[in-house]
């Protein structure tokens, strides 16, 4: 009985060493920081193309992303309804989204296209609220999301006219 206990330790230790001489000595690699965000920016920028596919604008400064979509692309005429091609369009923002960190997400609705100033008011705050119900039902990841409308707007930034569109715009956050 003694004896057969010694072997089975002697057994034990040699597989024990078999499997520690067959480890190789490799450490595992990992991807560094710089390597994906190198594959970031090129997801961003591929979206970022077929974004503009759809007639949508982007504009970035320093610490914000403002993206343009007319309502055309977005809306059935007149109303406040997504059309097919809206979910896709939208499902490539949130895509895009999802690569920031982000604190607050605003949606603007702009009109002026109309005979009455108010219908135009209206209107332009249901199609925000719409995309503001479909962005927060997909998950995208904000503190704070709210919609509002305005008017015909000119903005000095861009040197352009912002009338009958949707806007999302927020504020891009450091990552460390």
């Amino acid at each position: 009985m003694f004896l057969q206990i010694k072997q089975v330790r002697f057994i034990l230790v040699i597989l024990l060493l078999i499997n520690l001489c067959s480890c190789s000595d490799e450490q595992p690699t990992f991807p560094d920081k710089m390597s994906q965000h190198r594959i970031d920016v090129a997801q961003i920028s591929l979206l970022n193309r077929q974004l503009k596919s759809y007639g949508t604008r982007i504009f970035e400064n320093n610490d914000s992303m403002v993206i343009e979509f007319p309502a055309e692309e977005l809306f059935v005429h007149q109303s406040a309804n997504l059309t097919y091609s809206a979910y896709n369009v939208l499902d490539l923002t949130i895509k895009l989204l999802l690569f920031y960190e982000k604190s607050v997400v605003e949606v603007v609705g702009f009109a002026g296209r109309g005979v009455d100033e108010n219908i135009d008011t209206v209107l332009a705050e249901a199609r925000a609220q719409k995309v503001v119900q479909y962005l927060w039902g997909q998950g995208i990841d904000a503190n704070l999301m709210y919609a509002v409308s305005h008017q015909v707007s000119y903005t000095r930034l861009h040197s352009h006219l912002l009338r009958n569109c949707v806007i999302i715009s927020f504020r891009k956050l450091p990552t460390y």
